[in-house]
């Protein structure tokens, strides 16, 4: 079943006629949010005074629905009938036969918006709004997705966030797009009038949110406590981390652990490496025990194991049942 992610919404409404029918389909309540919010702006605007929308809890009678989205706008004006149904689930089990007849003949000035979890593309009255509308991808977003987001979002701002800084970020609240907005809008506020955020403004400011263990996870990976490394990697995956934020995360750690270890063995100090690398006191600390229990080979194989692992992960496409089992093999071998 075709579909329009909805991240690209934005620029279907900019073609300036709505269609009779829209599916937000998918598990992500805030980007049906977003879809929402964006149909209303489009449908408000100053140049359709005649707009009314309505947006409808729990499931409403067929009649109510389409006798709205038939009703003319106010007084002659130029304007659409917007209809929100937020149990669009619900409506289209109990009512997709009365829907599929209303969209054979829909109204010229009405636009209706089913809010659904799950829509069956074999099913006659998902052909129907396809045919005459439009079905919008509101599932949670890809990595790749969330980042081309965060940049744009970032530009919109007047910023300039390094691509270190848009992984950085990504990796440390996952593709979610209201965490992802909130920590943006704390960035913004931290880096003041400069142009530009770095992945040092994303350590500052976000990675003090995430879940304690998975810098534990790192520190335990340092010290090759496989069964530790297991403990807290399965807890993290029943928090909702995914197998690529987890990679992610201890990529860019090691990457630290690295700089911090060549910079121990060049005679610096916990508190000049603090300074150097943007680390509070406590972290560099931190660092610099995790570092100082690498060798040599130990740290070059994990920077060649974690970049295999990014490369598996972006290439395949794991069920959420494999990845418990893909993770404890992972941390195995990082721990031997």
């Amino acid at each position: 079943m075709p579909q329009l992610k909805a991240l690209q919404f934005g620029e279907h409404l900019k073609e300036g006629r709505l269609k009779p029918v829209y599916g937000f389909v998918g598990d992500d309540e805030a980007l049906v949010s977003e879809c929402v919010s964006r149909i209303r702006q489009a449908a408000e605007r100053p140049d359709l005074p005649g707009s009314i929308t309505r947006d409808l809890d729990g499931i409403p009678e067929p009649r109510d629905v389409f006798d709205e989205l038939r009703t003319q706008p106010f007084m002659g004006m130029e304007g659409v009938r917007l209809v929100i149904v937020r149990e669009g689930d619900e409506f289209l089990s109990a009512h997709g036969d009365s829907l599929r007849q209303y969209l054979n003949a829909p109204s010229s000035a009405g636009v209706l918006v089913l809010c659904c979890g799950k829509l069956d593309g074999r099913t006659g009255v998902a052909k129907a709004i396809e045919r005459t509308g439009l079905i919008v991808d509101c599932s949670r977003m890809r990595w790749q997705d969330a980042r081309h987001w965060l940049d744009g979002e970032a530009r919109k701002t007047g910023k300039t966030l390094t691509p270190r800084a848009v992984s950085a970020l990504v990796e440390a609240v996952g593709p979610n797009l209201s965490a992802l907005r909130l920590e943006l809008e704390k960035l913004v506020l931290y880096v003041g009038d400069e142009p530009t955020i770095a992945e040092r403004d994303v350590e500052e400011v976000t990675c003090t949110s995430r879940p304690r263990s998975i810098f534990e996870l790192s520190d335990a990976i340092a010290r090759s406590d496989a069964a530790e490394a297991l403990r807290l990697g399965e807890g993290l995956l029943l928090r909702g981390e995914r197998p690529e934020g987890i990679v992610g995360f201890l990529g860019r750690r090691t990457r630290t652990l690295w700089q911090v270890k060549r910079m121990l063995e060049g005679g610096a100090g916990p508190k000049e490496i603090a300074r150097e690398l943007g680390m509070k006191d406590y972290a560099a600390e931190k660092s610099v025990q995790a570092a100082r229990r690498l060798g040599e080979e130990r740290s070059a194989r994990l920077i060649e194991l974690l970049a295999q692992a990014d490369v598996e992960l972006k290439t395949t496409s794991l069920q959420s049942r494999d990845s418990g089992v893909w993770l404890s093999s992972f941390l195995s071998r990082l721990c031997q």
